[in-house]
């Protein structure tokens, strides 16, 4: 996992990002996704976060 970013999201409170970004690394789903899919479900955890 990528501690940088994952200590990154938690500083500038992006919990939501935070959260499905550790989620998906650790369960492997990352494959399942392109690469615009994944940031779009960053951004949409993170929407549902507020």
């Amino acid at each position: 996992m990528n501690e940088p970013t994952v200590t990154k999201m938690k500083q500038m409170k992006l919990y939501g990002m935070h959260n499905a970004f550790k989620t998906a690394i650790e369960s492997g789903k990352t494959d399942h996704y392109t690469l615009d899919e994944f940031v779009s479900m960053l951004i949409d955890a993170e929407w549902d976060e507020t």
